[in-house]
């Protein structure tokens, strides 16, 4: 059977929607086939059932009904179809399942509905029956419901019947053929018919305008109390009441048996809970329109005219009748319940459609208001007050919540208060934000792989990653979410770039997560995670260049080539500007130029072409391979917009020079125009194509995985040039030129990694000395293959030209700031805190506990001690002991059997010789132990206790290396550094800054050299030495705090500006740490100056928005922690698309800005304790003492040991971290420095 008509088509639609995710078939969400048979789907799902033959129809009733590219409305939840529906595409196929809730869920080869499966034979059956209104009977026994619960509803069209039955005891229900509003306000004859008589009745004019027809309706439905929702059993029984119709069964106060004035005021009154003053106006319109005809009454019952879809006028006839049991009212019950909210929905949209912007509520808000002065109550203009579900989705998120914890919790609040909350939350609010978060999000590719786990390469797992399907939509997007909200920066602005677009993209590992994200510089203000959008990600694997070649860079994945053309410069972004509307495209020119080349497209705009069609379906769209390779002879294109029949713009086309096209691309969204807009189109037209100018912003550790070197301990762990580590202390020839300007530069710069110096020529050769990996080179062969190929070992995954390393702005001054802290602190170390008497006392402690302890060793064959005799005597008193007292329990129990039984005198004498035996031993025993406490015993062996435990800990302090602090002038500086605000990182074992607050150290370091310097006396010889040191650092710190002041300016750079500052720094530098030179200090001493040199900007492309995303990622895979791993991804990823949505982000910006709680005062800064070790501390003034001898001890370890009180606070700081009170800075700040 071949349903042609789209009411039919639609019903059966409804009727598989009604059998809810599971078709009917239990055992989770089934997915049916939504594409046609073509040569993959063939392939891959040979015995997948197709949507259109479960229906039980054809393609070409679907496209004569709903055009060409119906599934796509399917999809787009357009044109009717496609609503409680969710499509997923799997192995190049798009499938289609029951219910939003199937978002969760992803198609497979298990779930998907085979042909000629019972399940769909049952399914098939299911919809013909719903179709043709037949059901299953079942016995009296089998229904639950009263007669009067129950009514049949037949409705007559024409030539057709159907009968329809529903449980009137649900609130709403819905009649499948009664006709929507918009098929009655079709019928413009019979409306402007009645209309005119009432106008004309009204005000005595002949001629009726034209917005007045959609002004007398709204009126009349608003107070009528129908108002267009269509709750149909409402309306129809309101009509019943207002038509005089009857129902049997029911007793209602009969209406008026004539319709005048007065009778429908009082009718509106009394029947209709209206209250109030009814205008004239209205009253003479209401009883012109009931008499008017428009809705006659019949003896069939009330007859309503309308236009269906195909403009034929229709009748229908709606009577109620007795009931009748004949079949199960459940069948199609969740059918119908869901029916009612589509409908709703629909008929809403409809009204909308049909009154037009003319109508306004102005009318139905004073009636509101008169009743809400009448009866004392408040007026809420719910459209004004009501949270939208962006809003209620920021806030979720904002607050950590998951959806359905959200929706408990506001169901929570809601029973407690209504009557006030219902107006503010709108319903189906779970359901809505399920909607919001998964609506128009992008596609991407879940796959699992076997990957490397640990640092070491030792362990892998199987892991699971996502990547999206089409990388430069986002980037579209990205491009043209700035283009509307007015922050968009012309590349002038910050850069030397003349009409460019600068993006930067970043991999970095955070948590269990390694993503990689991408940002548009020209955004302003955009350095902030809330403007980065996540390209792919992939879950618990270590960051190495295996796992990326694996994953993000797979020669299969489009990450890759998308990446690599941003990295090259290749790319070109057409933006069509249309009054306030943008529309942006990514595409690819050819022929293509060396990569890092400006090039400018010019772009001529032909005349628009209109489609034939609604949606553009005789276009050949080239939206599956993007982006598109143009042809772009001399620089430039011709190009032409593509408009609807309804006045869209859905695309555009690349044309060649006679005028041929070469690609249609489709705009994710089509602009709308009137048609006055579409005739000036010309004047409201702007097309520009702009370069694409692509940076890595990443860490060197990420660099060396990218491009194959080995990593910073390398001999050449530069990534942009061939110079060895022990010669990054060589000045650049621009520093040289600038220092010199007369002189040739003394040194040279070293090659850079293009060419034959290039990774990618490099590992060629590496792999050609290995034979590919067949054998193993020795030691020294492979440091001299190193040596020859620049460290090169794994092939690289991306090709960088070096101009485009930037080494992580953020890396590069966090790097600065730490190495300039720990070069300080090594000073101070070696200078003087390592012969402070404090460190002297704790090396002879040790060699004085190490003697201590010899004593209390096991003397060597022959050999005795002191202690060792007394433990051995005690030892043995303590064994004998023992052993009599077993002998007298038993002797005693011996002497109470014998008593017993009647012992004879001998037995009796033998016990009484034991007993005084006993007793002998226990005086025996009472001696022994008086002189081991005589002989301290029991101190000595606590003395041992504490010692053994306290020479571990002093020899681990002693190491170097270790992170407690060596004297009181390294502890200073740290102390006084948090004092100011810094940070330290636990990971590090809490001697690494943080560069969230390294400037604020480097700002107020004369702050930290003053709480230092102060523990040494001025007149000392130390303390000047000290002091001398000190100056040198603190001007190192000012030309540090200048130059990374420079560098992280989100403004445009100046090369020859950042020389002198260079220039000033290295000086400084040179002058306080001779020679101590590193990765980062060489980059921006050879590199950063020629990015500035090309581009002009430096610090606008720093990786901090990449590192801020971390939290807000992990944040939200912390919500969906329970769900498998493609649900977790799915999940976190439609909501990591959601918080750049407009709506979410302006509400999410509010909600952070409201909830953040401000900065105190001057100097405010509170020490997080958090980031240091908080372990049980010892002091010293809450330790016992005891003196044995004429020794002080303290007793510690919970009174198991005693330790010489003179080496008590070195035992709280190598246990603790706990310093002496004295080394304390002089403003007894609440920070300390444990580890």
């Amino acid at each position: 059977m071949d349903a042609a008509a789209a009411d039919d088509i639609l019903l059966r639609i409804e009727a598989l929607r009604g059998l809810g995710g599971d078709c009917g078939g239990g055992g989770g969400t089934k997915w049916i086939l939504l594409d046609n048979y073509n040569q993959k789907v063939s392939k891959n799902f040979p015995h997948a059932i197709q949507l259109v033959e479960l229906l039980g129809i054809s393609d070409a009733s679907m496209k004569n009904n709903f055009g060409a590219l119906w599934r796509r409305a399917f999809k787009e939840k357009t044109n009717g179809l496609g609503d409680g529906f969710t499509t997923r595409s799997y192995l190049n196929a798009n499938f289609v399942s029951v219910g939003d809730g199937a978002g969760n869920y992803v198609p497979s080869k298990s779930n998907i509905i085979a042909r000629g499966s019972e399940h769909a034979a049952d399914i098939r059956n299911h919809i013909d029956d719903a179709v043709s209104g037949d059901g299953e009977s079942v016995d009296d026994d089998n229904m639950e419901m009263d007669d009067a619960e129950m009514a049949d509803v037949h409705m007559e069209d024409n030539n057709r019947k159907e009968v329809i039955r529903f449980d009137l005891s649900v609130e709403v229900q819905i009649l499948s053929n009664l006709p929507t509003p918009r098929q009655i306000l079709r019928c413009h004859e019979e409306w402007t018919k009645a209309t005119q008589h009432a106008f004309h009745q009204c005000s005595g004019v002949e001629e009726m305008p034209t917005s007045f027809l959609p002004n007398v309706l709204h009126c009349i439905w608003s107070c009528s109390g129908l108002s267009m929702t269509y709750d149909l059993l409402r309306t129809s029984d309101t009509l019943r009441r207002v038509f005089n119709t009857t129902q049997q069964g029911v007793k209602r106060k009969q209406p008026p048996s004539e319709w005048t004035v007065e009778s429908c005021v009082q009718f509106i009154h009394d029947e209709i809970d209206f209250t109030g003053e009814v205008p004239i106006q209205v009253q003479t319109m209401l009883h012109s329109m009931i008499n008017g005809g428009i809705l006659p009454r019949t003896d069939e019952g009330i007859a309503i005219k309308y236009k269906d879809n195909a403009d034929n006028t229709r009748l229908s006839h709606v009577r109620v009748m007795k009931k009748q049991r004949t079949c199960n009212p459940n069948a199609t019950a969740k059918s119908k319940n869901a029916y009612v909210k589509r409908v709703a929905d629909a008929v809403t949209k409809a009204t909308g459609d049909a009154l037009g912007p003319n109508h306004s509520p102005d009318f139905a808000i004073a009636v509101f208001n008169k009743i809400a002065a009448q009866f004392n109550v408040v007026l809420l203009d719910t459209s004004k007050t009501c949270l939208s579900y962006a809003q209620l989705v920021a806030a979720c998120l904002r607050s950590k919540f998951s959806v359905r914890g959200a929706g408990r919790f506001l169901q929570s609040l809601i029973a407690q208060s209504p009557a006030i909350l219902k107006s503010f939350i709108p319903p189906g609010y779970v359901k809505g934000m399920y909607e919001y978060i998964n609506h128009g999000n992008l596609t991407f590719q879940i796959m699992r792989k076997e990957l490397i786990t640990s640092k070491t390469a030792n362990r892998s797992a199987d892991c699971s990653y996502w990547i999206l399907t089409h990388p430069s939509h986002l980037l579209d997007q990205i491009i043209e979410s700035s283009l509307v909200d007015g922050s968009f920066m012309q590349s002038i602005e910050f850069s030397k770039l003349d009409d460019s677009i600068v993006v930067v993209f970043g991999l970095d590992k955070g948590g269990e997560m390694t993503g990689c994200a991408i940002r548009c510089v020209n955004r302003r203000d955009g350095n902030s995670s809330d403007h980065t959008r996540i390209l792919a990600a992939v879950e618990k694997a270590a960051e190495c260049n295996e796992n990326f070649h694996n994953t993000f860079f797979h020669s299969t994945s489009p990450l890759k080539s998308f990446l690599q053309s941003i990295v090259d410069d290749h790319y070109q972004v057409l933006s069509v500007k249309i009054g306030n509307e943008y529309r942006c495209v990514t595409f690819t020119p050819l022929p293509l130029m060396a990569r890092c080349t400006k090039r400018e497209i010019i772009v001529n705009i032909t005349q628009v072409y209109t489609s034939p069609s609604d949606d553009g379906d005789d276009i050949d769209w080239y939206n599956e391979n993007l982006p598109s390779e143009i042809h772009a002879a001399s620089n430039t294109l011709t190009v032409r917009l593509v408009c609807s029949r309804a006045y869209e713009v859905i695309g555009l086309q690349f044309l060649t020079g006679s005028l041929a096209v070469i690609a249609s691309i489709q705009f994710r969204d089509a602009i709308e125009l009137t048609k006055d807009q579409h005739a000036d189109l010309a004047s409201m037209l702007s097309i520009t194509s702009k370069q694409v100018i692509g940076f890595p912003s990443v860490d060197y550790k990420c660099y060396h995985a990218l491009i194959g070197i080995g990593g910073s301990s390398s001999s050449f762990c530069c990534g942009s040039c061939m110079r060895n580590k022990n010669l990054f202390h060589l000045p650049s020839e621009a520093l040289q030129k600038y220092r010199k300007p007369e002189e040739e530069p003394a040194t040279k710069d070293a090659p850079l990694r293009i060419g034959n110096n290039s990774p990618e020529e490099c590992y060629r050769r590496v792999s050609k000395w290995s034979g590919d990996g067949a054998f193993d080179l020795t030691a020294a062969d492979e440091k001299e293959v190193g040596s020859r190929n620049g460290s090169v070992k794994h092939m690289s995954c991306l090709s960088f030209h070096p101009i485009k390393n930037t080494g992580g702005p953020l890396h590069i001054a966090g790097g600065l700031i730490s190495h300039h802290v720990e070069n300080v602190e090594k000073y101070l170390i070696n200078e003087f805190d390592l012969k402070s008497q404090w460190y002297l006392d704790a090396l002879e402690a040790s060699t004085q506990v190490e003697v201590q302890l010899q004593q209390f060793a096991r003397p060597s064959a022959g050999e005795t001690s002191d202690y060792y005799t007394l433990l051995q005597q005690h030892r043995e008193s303590l064994r004998v002991a023992l052993e009599l007292q077993v002998l007298e329990d038993k002797a005693r129990a011996a002497l109470d059997r014998a008593v017993d039984h009647n012992a004879t005198l001998a037995e009796q004498a033998l016990l009484v010789v034991v007993a005084e035996a006993s007793k002998n031993v226990d005086n025996a025993i009472a001696a022994s132990l008086d002189e081991a406490t005589a002989s301290n015993l029991g101190h000595q062996n606590k003395l041992k206790r504490a010692l053994n435990k306290f020479l571990p800990l002093l020899t681990k302090y002693l190491k170097k290396g270790n992170k407690r602090p060596k004297g009181p002038l390294q502890y200073r500086l740290r102390a006084a550094i948090q004092s100011v605000g810094g940070k330290f990182l636990l990971q590090h074992g809490g001697s690494e800054l943080t560069t969230d607050n390294g400037m604020d150290v480097i700002e107020k370091f004369e702050e930290v050299a003053a709480q230092v310097v102060s523990w040494l006396p001025e007149d000392t010889e130390e303390g000047k030495r000290l002091r001398e040191a000190f100056k040198k650092f603190i001007k190192v710190a000012k030309k540090l705090s200048v130059m990374l002041s420079y560098l992280k300016s989100q403004s445009k750079c100046d090369e020859k500006k950042f020389l002198e500052y260079l220039d000033e720094l290295i000086a400084a530098w040179d002058e306080a740490f001779q020679n101590k030179y590193f990765l980062k200090l060489h980059h921006l001493i050879q590199h950063v100056y020629d990015i500035i040199k090309m581009y002009g900007m430096y610090g606008i492309l720093s990786e901090e928005s990449m590192e801020a995303l971390h939290k807000r990622i992990n944040d939200l895979m912390a919500l969906c922690k329970s769900q498998s791993a493609e649900k977790r991804i799915a999940a976190t990823n439609a909501k990591a698309q959601t918080i750049c949505k407009p709506e979410c982000a302006a509400a999410l910006k509010v909600i952070t800005e409201e909830s953040t709680g401000k900065k105190r005062g001057k100097g405010g800064y509170n020490i997080n304790r958090s980031s240091l070790t908080t372990v049980p501390t010892e002091a010293s003034n809450e330790l016992e003492t005891v003196v044995v001898n004429g020794e002080e001890f303290a007793v510690i370890m919970n009174g198991q040991g005693h330790l010489p009180i003179k080496w008590l606070e070195l035992y709280i700081l190598v246990s603790t971290g706990r310093v002496p009170q004295a080394w304390r800075l002089d403003t007894q700040m609440t920070a300390h420095c444990d580890q």
